[in-house]
């Protein structure tokens, strides 16, 4: 990476646009990674992974796809498009996470969540308090029409099979009987410790405060 390169990125860094900032170090990372000695690389990582986390649902949508060009990229930078990625990467990176360190996740309280799926249209926001994930994230999740981030967020958060199933009955009401029965074989196909990981991932990026606010 040269002086020229590296003054460009800073000058983008420091106009704060973070949809430019993204592009730019997408680029630098998928495009010219092999001629970007090992010491920079580290830092590009680093600033493109905390790009990403502050950054709003558009600039990962537009980077998601890209990362799929490369999916050994750290676990931070993929966390932080796990909503936007495809359901292909997803279950990447669910696996990366599922053979790194194990995250320990309290569980979050089944019962509560369950009497809440039954009132779909506040939904989000009792996922986001119960879940201890900003509702930015709850609303995230929610959009996901497979499902996968619903799951992730249950599992993940020690909701048991039976419960997990009844809500996404009571949730996903625009998906087939057959379909949410269906859930059954996917909670038992989801990895334990990757759902794990991926929720302390969200809970990290939230806080108390921000648990009823737009991110």
């Amino acid at each position: 990476m040269d002086t020229a390169a590296l003054k460009a990125l800073l000058d983008i860094a420091a106009g704060g646009n973070m949809a430019a900032l993204a592009e730019e170090l997408t680029t630098l990372l998928l495009d010219n990674g092999e001629r970007v000695p090992p010491p920079v690389r580290r830092l590009l990582e680093a600033l493109f992974e905390r790009v990403l986390r502050e950054a709003d649902d558009a600039v990962c949508a537009k980077a998601a796809p890209q990362l799929e060009r490369d999916i050994d990229l750290p676990l931070g930078i993929l966390n932080a498009c796990f909503l936007a990625a495809s359901p292909a990467m997803r279950t990447t990176i669910l696996n990366r996470n599922e053979v790194a360190a194990h995250a320990v996740v309290d569980p979050l309280d089944a019962a509560a969540l369950l009497e809440a799926a039954r009132l779909p249209e506040g939904f989000a926001e009792a996922l986001s308090r119960i879940g201890r994930v900003k509702l930015a994230i709850a609303r995230g999740v929610l959009a996901d029409t497979t499902g996968c981030s619903l799951l992730t967020l249950a599992k993940g958060s020690g909701v048991d099979r039976g419960t997990y199933a009844a809500i996404a009955v009571l949730v996903q009401q625009k998906r087939s009987i057959r379909h949410n029965l269906e859930a059954l074989a996917a909670y038992d196909r989801m990895p334990l410790h990757g759902a794990a990981n991926i929720v302390a991932y969200w809970r990290a990026r939230s806080t108390p405060l921000a648990f009823s606010q737009a991110a």
